[in-house]
């Protein structure tokens, strides 16, 4: 009885700030006439995912500290200046406006009716019915067994400080997200709804910007809107009839550096929350790709002038991911998981909600079959991968 309380209230809350966005903050002028009754919601948001506890329900109040905390003061502030997700939804249905608000997820900046797109993707294929895309249903349980598999071989080799652990909790990392976004578009699939995708493609990313452009897109999207956008644009309310000031690598750097350091801000505050610790760890991780991403920016002018317009896929690639997976081992992941063991905690969480037999990923054999182990595990997650991504 007391968990179907919380979850009302929490629903209820959630049905609260929808209702306070569309009927009280929007018919207000955007800039800060609309900041002082957004002010409420900022404020309510920091109390609600106090109604759970941080270690026994540590998923679920993981998952609402990023929303809280992280995903709707964001959309509200950015709308609060005529920017962000929620001025897109703005003028549809009320369920649309709640969707956005309790959900972490994004609509597309143009929507599209379901017939409107059938008849646009027939016209661009020629007249052909172009193939559908895969169920956004399949994809979720697709990227569900991924986090399964991948909190198993985390869990029993959590002892191991290597690589190869981080490579499957950054997969657990993709799963987690991958689910949190197609669950809920495959509920809005036929309500009229566009949601952006959650990835695309991280693992072909050529550049810094380029990586982050792919990874966790909805969060990408709202720090754009929140941060580099008003650097770059030169002023904070957005107005589509105001003259566009002239281009400025100056000011579209500083906007890069900026949006990653609040990247860092906002990391390093959900390590606090569910771990009640600060490192600064998580927030360098994260705030220094925006030096690093100029630097690139320059490299990639120097290599023009001399006559290398592009630098070959196979050698961006490795160097992206490469660096990806230092930063991560280095500073995101490595020093964490020798911090603390709560991150462990919620994948044996995982773990011990769906007993697989432990057979499966032994170095024995079950039934005659060998146990998944080595570069069988790569294989294994080479596959969930491309059954996880099919709807990206």
């Amino acid at each position: 009885m007391h968990s179907v309380f919380r979850f009302v209230v929490l629903v209820s809350y959630f049905l609260l700030v929808s209702f306070w966005v569309s009927k009280v903050i929007r018919p207000r002028k955007p800039g800060w006439s609309r900041v002082v009754p957004a002010l409420p919601v900022l404020l309510l948001n920091v109390f609600i995912p106090t109604m759970f506890h941080h270690v026994e329900e540590r998923m679920l109040y993981t998952t609402l500290v990023f929303i809280l905390y992280w995903m709707v003061p964001v959309k509200v502030l950015s709308y609060c200046m005529n920017r962000g997700v929620l001025t897109i939804v703005e003028d549809n249905p009320f369920l649309h406006i709640f969707i956005i608000v309790a959900c972490p997820v994004v609509p597309k900046k143009h929507q599209t009716s379901s017939a409107k797109s059938n008849v646009s993707r027939e016209k661009a294929n020629g007249g052909h019915t172009q193939k559908q895309q895969v169920s956004p249903w399949i994809t979720a349980f697709m990227k569900l067994v991924l986090l399964v598999f991948s909190c198993y071989f985390v869990v029993r080799e959590k002892d191991d400080d290597s690589i190869q652990r981080d490579f499957w909790i950054l997969s657990m990392m993709y799963a987690t997200l991958g689910v949190m976004m197609e669950l809920p578009a495959a509920l809005v699939s036929n309500i009229g709804l566009d949601l952006e995708p959650h990835f695309n493609k991280p693992w072909m990313a050529r550049s810094i910007m380029d990586f982050w452009a792919r990874w966790n897109i909805p969060t990408a999207i709202t720090l754009k809107d929140i941060c580099f956008s008003p650097i770059h644009e030169g002023r904070l309310v957005y107005d589509p009839k105001a003259e566009k000031l002239p281009r400025s690598n100056a000011r579209t750097a500083l906007a890069a550096v900026a949006t990653f350091f609040l990247s860092g801000v906002l990391h390093e505050m959900m390590f606090w929350c569910t771990t009640s610790k600060i490192q600064f760890l998580w927030f360098f991780n994260f705030a220094v790709n925006g030096p690093f991403s100029i630097m690139e920016r320059l490299g990639h002018s120097l290599f023009s002038k001399v006559g290398i317009k592009t630098i070959p896929s196979v050698i961006t690639i490795p160097l992206t991911l490469g660096f990806g997976m230092y930063m991560n081992h280095t500073f995101f992941l490595g020093p964490v998981l020798k911090l603390t063991d709560e991150p462990f905690l919620a994948f044996e969480d995982i773990v011990s909600s769906v007993p697989l037999p432990e057979s499966i990923f032994s170095t024995g054999k079950a039934f005659g079959v060998p146990g998944i182990k080595g570069y069988e595990q790569y294989a294994l997650l080479g596959i969930l991968y491309g059954l996880g991504a099919l709807g990206y």
